[in-house]
Order: C-alpha cells, then structure tokens, then sequence
C-alpha cells in the first residue's frame, strides 16, 4: 500500500546542543521550487528582496517545522507554529541558516530515495 514518507526527526547539536532535535515535514514541489528561488535572490543587493528572502525563508520555516526541544537565551522552550508562534521570528541568523541548510539536505535526502526505487 503507498504511503507518503513520515516526518523527519534531525538531531540539531550544533546550534542548540547536545540532545536538540527539530521534526520537519516533507517540503513539497512549490515549497521546493520557492527556496530554490531564494537562494537565487539572495544574492542580489536590493535591500527589499533580501528582506522578501528571509520573509520567505521564515514562512517556509514556519509551514514545515512541527515540533522541537530547542530553547532561548535563557534556556526556556521556544514555541512551535502549532502553539501560535511564528517559530522563525524566535531564531538567530545562524539557527535560520542552519534549518534552512537542514530543509534543503532532507529536499536531497527524498530526491535521492526517490532515484533509488525508480531503478528498482
């Protein structure tokens, strides 16, 4: 019977420490797509696409990000979208970036199975 691969729990030791984990759904094709543009956009020097770039980025962080152990400056727990937060708001540049780098690599990850059992 087909099922959609499950959310993926990725362990995040190197920007909230040992035992910090994030649980991302799948990205889907227009969230794809979306990010791949962003990457490109990046790298102009209009100050108003790059702030329509971290909007983006924010928001997609928001739409696939369904739960983590990750906290704030004073080791309180940071809240999930599920719990009416915007989650991206809450995170340092380096935390984006770094969940940014995790979206694309698990975009990869399926890409990759994807090939796998199309030759199968």
């Amino acid at each position: 019977m087909p099922q959609r691969k499950a959310n993926v729990k990725i362990p995040t030791p190197e920007v909230q420490g040992d035992d910090s984990w994030v649980v991302l759904r799948p990205a889907k094709l227009g969230q794809i797509q979306a990010l791949m543009s962003m990457s490109n956009a990046s790298l102009t020097t209009d100050l108003e696409a790059q702030k329509a770039v971290l909007d983006n980025i924010a928001a997609l962080i928001d739409e696939l990000l369904l739960d983590w152990n990750w906290v704030d400056e004073n080791g309180d727990p940071l809240q999930t979208p599920q719990q009416g937060a915007s989650s991206a708001a809450l995170l340092t540049m380096d935390e984006i970036i770094y969940l940014s780098q995790k979206i694309a690599a698990s975009m990869n990850d399926i890409n990759i199975e994807a090939k796998k059992k199309a030759t199968l």
